[in-house]
């Protein structure tokens, strides 16, 4: 079974997935910064959790992404012609 069609797809989201990336991560972080500061002025040891999250998770989502096509290749070169 042929998967480049799909691997193609793949690639093509992951670059508009690059360009569109560092502002969303950035925009994640900010909003995730002022979560954890609210949090934090309230009292709140969950929103402090979750703030914490959200700026981990946005970091994580952007290495991911630009990681992305690596693990493509790799996946490529294992299933693909």
């Amino acid at each position: 079974m042929d998967i480049t069609p799909l691997v193609n797809l793949i690639g093509s989201f992951t670059d508009a997935a690059q360009k569109v990336a560092p502002a969303l991560a950035a925009l994640g972080f900010i909003t995730s910064g002022l979560q954890l500061l609210i949090a934090h002025v309230i009292g709140s040891p969950r929103g402090q959790e979750l703030g914490k999250a959200g700026m981990v998770g946005s970091v994580l989502g952007l290495v991911a992404v630009f990681f992305a096509p690596q693990i493509m290749a790799s996946v490529h070169a294992a299933f693909g012609s």
